[in-house]
């Protein structure tokens, strides 16, 4: 492992306002340009999905979604991230990220059913050091 990974949100329910920090440690000495992307998904929600085991029109009405991309926390408009470090990184080099604005929570979201994805990468070959995953509202 290369990394370690801590996303603590701060949402605001009322306002809809999200920023989130994430904390850890690089685990291991290593060197390159290294980004954190913050991602929203939602889980549970409901509609149409093609079934070709069903009868025509091969329609499930009722076909459950998860995982799905809802936006990019950190950099509205593009899923790159922040740059987090550049260069030489030592071992137990500490991690301490936070959002640098504050992210709006689509207020048909459902907030119970929203994760905060964090994924660490070296932009040379977009090889992932290290993910990890929260609820919204923990």
């Amino acid at each position: 492992m290369t990394a370690y990974l801590k996303i603590t949100p701060n949402y605001n329910a009322g306002t809809h306002a999200l920023t989130v920090n994430v904390t850890g440690k690089f685990m291991k000495d290593t060197t390159g340009t290294f980004k954190i992307a913050l991602y929203l998904t939602e889980d549970s929600l409901r509609g149409a999905q093609i079934d070709n085991t069903l009868p025509p029109p091969y329609f499930d009405y009722n076909y459950v979604f998860n995982d799905v991309f809802r936006g990019c926390i950190n950099t509205s408009g593009t899923i790159i991230g922040d740059t987090l470090a550049n260069g030489t990184v030592l071992a137990n080099t500490q991690i301490n990220y936070t959002t640098p604005n504050s992210f709006t929570v689509n207020a048909s979201f459902v907030a119970a059913h929203c994760h905060i994805i964090a994924i660490l990468y070296k932009t040379i070959d977009w090889g992932v050091l290290q993910a990890a995953e929260s609820k919204l509202i923990p």
